[in-house]
């Protein structure tokens, strides 16, 4: 979030303003007087502002959003700036010095037949540009869906994507690279029986390699997802969620697999009567690698939870759980002491 300083009464803030709020705390400042005056205009949108003391407030930030909705004709746009001087807390925001602009059009027919309830086309594009007007990513495509009788959808999307890589995001990398490929994906969802529901989804496209195995360069190679889940209500208190998740990276010239991630999750819930229910969550996660051409590291993991809840009153619950975790890691002998050393 911003913390704001609204100077009503002052046409250009002091020099000293950067001190003073360095003193009571705030880190942030935004004003539109700046661009007030139609003669001297300041030189930049985006800076760091430096008091006489030589202290500083983190760059700007923006974001601007439009929503047009309706049954037939919906639009979605969005622009983001982030200064290369902007600073928030960690995880907030992920990548500083971007411009972005985000749009997403779609038109939907609705003939509501026998069988085909509806379907429609949509486009959308997603662009990013550092502040010195260079494009660091791109993306163009567009997605088909139909809806059909029985809760039933199947959908379709394809386009093409450019990401850069510059030096100073690999230090590896002697120039900036531009990387280019086109994607595919299908996805089908149905609820037809009133107990099962299953949707399944497949995408490839040609992906970075961006664990590249040390002294190598990221590099493209063939990448492929896919995602199935089925959720099952045996009973009218018991639902049962599965899921698998799949992705790979291969190698584009001989087809060796760079990595394969592969993860399996069951969740339990059952709500016995109003007030109590139990929660069960199995997951096993394996990431294998081919060290050869990544710097990943084998990984196997499974993971159990248990959840026990008692609602006393709308305001009072408790809580009795478990967790459990396994991984491939042992704590063994060496020269210096006992260490955590992974291995498959």
């Amino acid at each position: 979030f911003f913390l704001r300083i609204w100077r009503r009464i002052l046409i250009t803030p002091e020099l000293n303003m950067p001190q003073l709020m360095k003193k009571s705390g705030l880190k942030y400042f935004m004003t539109t007087k700046l661009s007030w005056n139609q003669f001297n205009h300041v030189p930049y949108d985006t800076f760091r502002w430096r008091g006489l003391d030589g202290s500083e407030l983190s760059g700007p930030a923006y974001h601007a959003y439009v929503y047009r909705s309706g049954r037939q004709f919906e639009y979605r746009g969005s622009y983001e700036d982030i200064s290369p001087d902007f600073r928030t807390q960690a995880g907030f925001v992920r990548r500083t010095d971007v411009r972005t602009v985000n749009q997403d059009l779609s038109y939907t027919f609705r003939p509501e037949g026998k069988f085909l309830i509806s379907w429609g086309p949509s486009l959308f594009t997603n662009y990013l540009w550092d502040h010195t007007g260079l494009r660091l990513d791109g993306t163009v495509g567009g997605r088909m869906r139909l809806e059909f009788t029985g809760r039933t959808f199947v959908g379709a999307f394809w386009g093409s994507n450019r990401e850069r890589l510059r030096p100073q995001d690999y230090s590896v990398l002697k120039q900036s690279r531009d990387f280019g490929s086109n994607f595919k994906s299908l996805n089908v969802e149905t609820g037809y029986f009133k107990q099962v529901t299953l949707s399944a989804e497949y995408s490839r496209w040609a992906g970075i390699n961006f664990a590249p195995a040390p002294g190598q360069e990221p590099h493209l190679g063939n990448r492929s997802t896919a995602e199935v889940g089925l959720t099952v209500r045996p009973t009218n208190r018991l639902r049962v969620d599965n899921t698998y998740l799949m992705s790979r990276l291969l190698n584009r010239y001989n087809g060796d697999a760079i990595f394969n991630n592969h993860i399996i999750r069951s969740k339990w819930n059952w709500q016995f009567d109003p007030k109590l229910s139990l929660r069960l969550i199995f997951q096993y996660n394996t990431l294998l690698t081919n060290q050869r051409y990544t710097a990943l590291e084998t990984q196997k993991n499974f993971n159990a939870d248990v959840l026990l809840t008692y609602q006393l009153n709308p305001l009072t619950a408790l809580y009795v759980g478990y967790n459990s975790n396994l991984q491939n890691q042992n704590v063994v002998p060496t020269a210096t002491g006992a260490e955590l050393m992974r291995f498959p």
